[in-house]
């Protein structure tokens, strides 16, 4: 008896040395448990889908849009069921018959109507995508036509853009139905995307809950919860640690360095974005230095910035620009790579010198003739985008060489209230545009824009207006085309705002899961996706938890301890043969 009182204490003993160096998983059979998938961003929230820009929001989880751009940058029809030109100036919408809010209520053509004709009488963020349009009329419960105001070439940034409908029957009945709509916070918001709203908590985190009647199909988890972070070094440790399944928005060093991490999926997509300096020409008075509505400051000032070594040193992965246009659109004017000032400080300095921007007091800082102000400047630069901290530091330094100066600011919350209203007191804010289609992006730059409150510069040219607006009276694809290419050479040579490059945005993912649809742009917050969370589900072949070991170390230590329990038990046998 003695024996076997030892053999049983020695291998519980190693069944028990063995059990705290791992971790085990239990995976619950319960029919009742939920799939929960947790995204991490460093996005601003509004759930007003007519005033915000939280667009990955309302394209691809609270709403949709008419149609979506497909993995290839194509479009295709979404919520709608089609959309057809009737004429040059009437297109005809047919929505889903399976189109349904979050509360039952059907979505129906009188939903956009009540929509768009707010955007359209209270201008806010989503009017540009509507900026040709005339009226609205329903023609059915699920049709509708829109009269536009120009062909625009047979392009019509309302298919794609994110001004979603609101659903008329909840928002009448609440009076949104004149101003109020700008300050409305939409809290619970009740829209007809993939899933249903269920708890926000500022600054924290906002939950949602798969949304059964989605026309596509009902998303394959049940929970999505997107925990807001208030910088991407907290996000992305929180990927590490696996508090959370997916981020978007990593910057490229950090990108790399998660490539070497086998729990990890990194995905970089080309993003029809841009990132750029924002040049303060709104109109006098403004806070704004005043030599910068002289062109040949704003010259001498792009031949300062050397956006081929910025690109090398920060966004290896960017492509250079130019324009709001991406290089890689057909709409791209390759001419303006040439009209671009080229890089060289001592020609800027030359420049500066010839027009009388002298330096008279020695200080190495010249100073403007007409006000006497040295050509000292002030940058903000958007911290969500922390490592354009760097490319402002570079910039300085280049500036100096031309005898000018630069004092550079990181800000977050309130850069864009500081650039659209008064006294518009900023010189630069370094940050970047989000485009939604080759037409909009060209509204911030126009005069319009200034009282809307939507302009990133205060340009103001009649000469721009009227190119846009042979953009927007375009009848054919040719007209759209030389609009497009008269536009961007207009805005080169006029050093209307400094365009660095266009970017790419890399996000990452837990090897846990699979079904991720990475074009486009996986699941950017600013983003144009509206397949990000539809089709995501646990990986079939489980994979280590952090910290865990793999199941061939497990199998080491059953084997090593059935032969220890062998071992023993023919130890003790031979020992009590012998007594």
């Amino acid at each position: 008896m003695a024996a076997k009182r030892i053999v049983l204490v020695i291998v519980l003993s190693i069944l028990l040395l063995a059990l705290p160096t791992t971790q085990i998983v239990f995976e619950s059979t319960a029919q009742e448990e939920k799939i929960v998938f947790v995204y991490g961003t460093t996005g601003a929230v509004n759930f007003n889908p007519l005033t915000g820009m939280s667009y990955l929001m309302y394209r691809g989880i609270l709403w949709t849009t008419l149609y979506i751009y497909n993995e290839t940058w194509g479009i295709e029809p979404w919520a709608a069921e089609y959309a057809r030109r009737i004429d040059n100036l009437t297109w005809e919408i047919k929505l889903r018959d399976d189109l349904y809010w979050h509360d039952g209520e059907p979505v129906t053509a009188e939903d956009y109507k009540f929509t768009w004709d707010l955007l359209l009488k209270y201008p806010t963020a989503q009017t540009r995508f509507l900026k040709a349009v005339e009226n609205i009329t329903v023609v059915s419960e699920k049709v509708f036509r829109v009269r536009v105001k120009y062909p625009a070439g047979g392009y019509a940034p309302f298919l794609t853009g994110v001004c979603v409908p609101v659903p008329k029957h909840i928002w009448e009945e609440k009076g949104l139905t004149n101003e109020s709509v700008l300050a409305y916070d939409n809290i619970p918001p009740i829209g007809m995307g993939p899933f249903k709203f269920v708890e926000y908590k500022p600054g924290e985190y906002i939950k949602f809950e798969a949304f059964d009647k989605f026309f596509a199909g009902r998303p394959k988890i049940d929970i999505l919860i997107v925990k807001l972070f208030e910088s991407t070094e907290s996000m992305i440790a929180a990927l590490k640690a696996g508090e959370v399944d997916a981020v978007d928005g990593v910057p490229p060093t950090a990108a790399l360095k998660l490539t070497a991490d086998p729990n990890i999926r990194v995905h970089t997509s080309t993003t029809p974005g841009y990132r750029s300096i924002y040049i303060n020409q709104y109109p006098q008075p403004k806070a704004g230095h005043p030599a910068l509505d002289n062109l040949t400051v704003r010259t001498a000032i792009a031949m300062c910035i050397d956006k081929e070594a910025i690109n090398d040193l920060i966004h290896p992965n960017f492509e250079i620009g130019y324009t709001p246009i991406n290089p890689k659109w057909p709409e791209f004017n390759s001419k303006v790579k040439d009209l671009w000032p080229k890089f060289n400080t001592t020609a800027a300095a030359e420049l500066l010198e010839s027009a009388g921007y002298k330096d008279t007091d020695g200080d190495g800082i010249r100073e403007d003739p007409q006000s006497g102000k040295p050509l000292k400047f002030r940058m903000v630069v958007y911290l969500g985008l922390a490592e354009e901290m760097r490319s402002a530091e570079l910039i300085r330094e280049w500036f100096r060489e031309a005898g000018m100066d630069l004092e550079i600011k990181g800000m977050e919350a309130g850069v864009w209230s500081m650039v659209v209203s008064d006294p518009h007191d900023y010189d630069f804010v370094l940050w970047a545009w989000t485009v939604h289609d080759p037409i909009s992006c060209w509204y911030p730059y126009t005069s319009d824009a200034i009282e809307a409150g939507w302009s990133s510069s205060g340009y103001h040219s009649s000469e721009f207006d009227q190119l846009y607006q042979s953009l927007l009276e375009a009848t054919d694809y040719d007209e759209y085309i030389a609009a497009q290419h008269a536009l961007q050479e207009h805005f080169v040579k006029n050093i209307v705002e400094i365009v660095l490059y266009h970017g790419a945005n890399s996000g990452a993912w837990r090897a846990e899961w699979e079904g991720v649809i990475p074009e486009p742009v996986h699941f950017g917050w600013y983003g144009y996706n509206a397949k990000a969370f539809l089709y995501i589900h646990p990986a079939e072949e489980e994979v280590p938890s952090p910290g865990a070991f793999p199941m061939w170390v497990w199998g080491v230590v059953a084997a090593s301890v059935v032969i220890t329990v062998i071992v023993i038990v023919a130890a003790a046998w031979i020992i009590k043969k012998k007594k």
